[in-house]
This record gives C-alpha cells, sequence and structure tokens, in this order.
C-alpha cells in the first residue's frame, strides 16, 4: 500500500487488548502506566477498547503509540509496520480488512473477538522472539544460538507478574502453547524470585524429546535450562521443572510409555536426590528401564555446560551411548 488509511488502522487498532497480552500487561486491571514521564508506583493505566488511559497523569496510548514507547520507535509508519509484523498481517490483510471495513462500517469481527477465542501463549512468545537479542542472557548461559531458535526462547524487559504491578526482565521459555515459565535475569534477583510461572503450575518440559517413539535413551533432568543444555548437546530430554513434579511425570510415562531406557541426572542437592529416589520407586513399580547417569562435580547439566563446553558434549555423547548399550534397571 502506499499509505495506510482509515479504515485499515481502525481495524488493526483492535489489536490493542491482544497487544497487552502479548507483553505481559492485564487487560482487566490496572497496570504501570507506559508514559515514559510517569514513574507509575500504584498502577494506574486502565485498557479501554482500543486505548489505554492512566487515570494518574492523564497519558492516552492508542496501539501505535504503545509499540513505540516498547521499541523506541518514533515515526507513525514504523509503529504500523511493526504492528503488522507482530500480528502478521501482510499486504493482502491490510487491503482485505481495508475493505470489509468500507463495507461494514466496522472492524472485522476476528479484530474484535480474536483475543476472547485465542486460549494460549502463542501472541506473547511471538512478542519475546522478537526482542530476544535484546539481551545474552542465553549464551552467558552457554546456549548456542541453534537451541535457542529451536525452543524458541524469548525476552521481555518489563513483564508484569502480578496486580501489584511489580515487572522483571525475563527469559521466556515455552513449554507449550498453554505454559511457559519465565526466568528473571535481572543481575539481583533472589534465589526466591527467579521464576515466574503460568497460571496452571510448572508443566512438563517435553518440547525435546519423543519417548514413545525415539530410539535413543531420553534424559530427565529437573530445569527448563538444563534441559536446553542437553538438547544443545545432542540429546533428548524431558524437565520435570520442579522436585514436586515427580508423580506428574510418572502419569506421562505411563500414558507414554518410552521405548528406549530413562537416563536420571536431577540435581545433585539434598532435595534433587530425594526427587530422584522418589522416581526411581515409581520406575521400579511401572517396570519402566532406566539409569543413573554418572555423577559429576557441578551441580546440574548447565553449570558443567559454563565450566567445560566440550566436557559436557562428550559426557552427554558417553552416556548416551552407555545407556544404549548396557543393561537397564527395571525392577
Amino acid at each position: 500500500m502506499a499509505h495506510y488509511e482509515r479504515a485499515f488502522l481502525d481495524g488493526l487498532a483492535f489489536h490493542l487488548g491482544d497487544y497487552l497480552t502479548m507483553t505481559g500487561r492485564s487487560v482487566k486491571k490496572n497496570f504501570p502506566c507506559v508514559n515514559p514521564d510517569h514513574i507509575d508506583k500504584n498502577p494506574s493505566m486502565h485498557f479501554y477498547n482500543t486505548i489505554c488511559f492512566c487515570f494518574s497523569c492523564g497519558a492516552r496510548y492508542d496501539l501505535f503509540k504503545l509499540i513505540g514507547v516498547d521499541f523506541g520507535i518514533q515515526d507513525f509508519r514504523g509503529q504500523v509496520e511493526k504492528a503488522c509484523e507482530l500480528f502478521h498481517v501482510s499486504a493482502q490483510d491490510a487491503e482485505a480488512m481495508t475493505q470489509h471495513v468500507r463495507d461494514q462500517g466496522s472492524v472485522p469481527l476476528y479484530a474484535k473477538q480474536e483475543s476472547k477465542t485465542q486460549r494460549n501463549y502463542e501472541k506473547l512468545f511471538s512478542y519475546c522472539r522478537s526482542r530476544i537479542q535484546e539481551t545474552d542472557y542465553p549464551a552467558r548461559r552457554g546456549l548456542s544460538d541453534r537451541i535457542v531458535k529451536k525452543a524458541g526462547l524469548g525476552y521481555h524487559p518489563k513483564f508484569q507478574i502480578n496486580k501489584e504491578g511489580e515487572t522483571w526482565p525475563i527469559l521466556i521459555i515455552p513449554l507449550d502453547s498453554s505454559h511457559f515459565v519465565g526466568r528473571n535475569i535481572a543481575d539481583n534477583a533472589d534465589k526466591n524470585h527467579r521464576f515466574h510461572v503460568s497460571p496452571g503450575g510448572r508443566a512438563l518440559y517435553t518440547r525435546f524429546s519423543d519417548v514413545q517413539n525415539t530410539k535413543h535413551p531420553t534424559w530427565i533432568v529437573e530445569g527448563e535450562i538444563d534441559a536446553l543444555s542437553i538438547a544443545d548437546a545432542g540429546g533428548e530430554v524431558i524437565a520435570i521443572g520442579s522436585t514436586q513434579n515427580v508423580s506428574k511425570l510418572l502419569r506421562f510415562l505411563r500414558d507414554n510409555p518410552p521405548q528406549t531406557s530413562l537416563i536420571l541426572s536431577l540435581d545433585s542437592d539434598d532435595m534433587g536426590k530425594a526427587a530422584q529416589q522418589e522416581l526411581i520407586d515409581g520406575l521400579r513399580h511401572m517396570g519402566i528401564s532406566y539409569i543413573t547417569a554418572s555423577r559429576t562435580e557441578y551441580k546440574d547439566a548447565n553449570a558443567f555446560l559454563q565450566a567445560d563446553k566440550e566436557g559436557f558434549f562428550q559426557y552427554i555423547h558417553r552416556e548416551s551411548l552407555s545407556a544404549s548399550l548396557s543393561p537397564a534397571v527395571s525392577r
């Protein structure tokens, strides 16, 4: 299009609610004002159809102005182009939306209802993936660009994690379309404020294993970043996410019986050891084959990767080969 017609812009503007959702802001409750000149310690901005309004400073933001603030885009055309990119609106879509508004005198139905019918986080993931280059956190954890892309990791600089408006800079790890884990990557984040989990609790991270069909052994680890580390080394892996998820993993394995051995490698701290023993007891009861990974001097897989990448890759390959060749325990 040579220029953006008002009919098209009016239709696109109805994606504001979707954009707030994908950027971690509430469409039902107040959230911190986005006005850079307003330090909003008591969330005062609210969403109204196509406008965000701040009760404190009086600022009004539509979709395009908000995108401009979030991405540092000052010119209007650039803001519209970024909106089209985020919502996958092609030139043909733009023409169709414009014609629909002209003909019907209203925005397309899907533009109004999409946020209600979408019950997953794919738009949030897409938004955060578009910002992953703004952080070097995955590289600092030893992860390759290849695994970052394959896992669909994303970054959000100010993700709202509670109704009080507290925000964290987080690494988004999509578990599936309906679940994610956000890792607080602030330098001063304490151990009790490191993770934000999507509603519904910590789901199993099974992206890098198909236990029912694979011919290779599957590693079982605790954390998602440990799973990413093993996947980066070429291993197949499931992360349980929390030591409290052992029973959830056992139910998953009952419904998806593995065709090869499991390699158990939970964290080496006391909680990890206790969870691994609980897992072993469950696997023996179910008759599922497993071996325990050779212990190393490192607490977990990612610590090993960061300290000695070449040694870690060799370890994963060696243990996986051993699991394929050695008799496994099933009772």
